[in-house]
């Protein structure tokens, strides 16, 4: 297994910490910003299991993992953003 490349990695580390609430309609806090990191998560991974699917020759096994990491990554993406709705959450 390989290492991600530095400039990919400075690029994705960049996006991470950049992504946050303002103007994602989220409250502007540490939950906002959590939900909106997870959301590009989600939009990464769904990335791959789209050029997965459509773009790349592979076997079927390879989009069916995929599809299990996007369905993990949204229920992260979810979780965060139910965090913003607690009443502790303020």
């Amino acid at each position: 297994m390989g290492s991600l490349e530095p400039q990919l990695k400075a690029a994705l580390r960049a996006a991470w910490q950049e992504t946050t609430a303002k103007g994602a309609g989220l409250t502007e806090d540490a939950f906002g910003d959590a939900a909106a990191r997870a959301e590009m998560v989600y939009e990464v991974v769904r990335f791959f299991y789209d050029e997965a699917k459509f773009r790349t020759p592979g076997p079927a096994e390879e989009r069916e993992e995929l599809a299990k990491v996007g369905d993990a990554a949204r229920d992260y993406a979810d979780a965060m953003f139910a965090l913003r709705s607690r009443p502790d959450a303020m």
